[in-house]
């Protein structure tokens, strides 16, 4: 049993929140945060559309306030990468990232694999949301709108969006990454 979970933010990415728990677990290794969170020492932890989410939700439950609808449809990608597929296609992708699916299929099931448009590279974030999360939350996270392909620009403070050397991967299976401040902003706070 847990002892804790972080709260999820608005618009947050979930897979930032399983990389805020990895980071305040004190765990050092990956396979300790996900045998923690889906009780299992290897999990795909996808960034965009994350699966076994029912494992996870039994496990984190008693620390949040929210849904499974609410976690598929605001923090991932779901609803942009099935918003033009059939019903069929959308129950099909719900199904594994509820469930799992045992592999990377699940970004042939919506058709991301033959699209045409080019997906970050790496995770992006805007520099005044970071201020901003600092000086509220005391930390930042990878917000959802932030990691969409074609979105360049922070719709709260109409600037560019920065990409950090942090690689989204989201083709492949991920390791929980730790949510670290990008350089420049680094060496600034300490």
């Amino acid at each position: 049993m847990l002892a804790f979970f972080p709260s999820i933010y608005k618009d947050e990415l979930l897979y930032s929140v399983l990389a805020r728990y990895h980071k305040r677990s004190g765990n050092l290794s990956n396979k300790h945060s996900t045998l923690d969170l889906f009780g299992k020492k290897k999990a795909y932890i996808i960034p965009d559309l994350p699966t076994d989410l029912e494992i996870l939700l039994e496990k984190v439950n008693p620390f949040l306030n929210s849904s499974i609808d609410e976690w598929i449809n605001y923090h991932t990608l779901y609803n942009y990468y099935t918003n033009f597929t059939s019903k069929e296609i959308k129950q099909s992708v719900r199904n594994k990232m509820l469930y799992g699916c045992g592999n990377t299929s699940l970004h042939y099931s919506t058709g991301q694999m033959a699209g045409t448009v080019k997906e970050p590279m790496y995770f992006r974030y805007c520099p005044n949301c970071f201020e901003e999360d600092i000086q509220v939350n005391g930390e930042t996270y990878w917000r959802t709108y932030h990691q969409l392909p074609s979105v360049f620009i922070c719709l709260k403070h109409s600037v560019l969006l920065r990409d950090l050397s942090l690689p989204i991967g989201s083709r492949r299976v991920c390791k929980i990454k730790r949510h670290n401040r990008p350089k420049a902003i680094r060496r600034r706070l300490y």
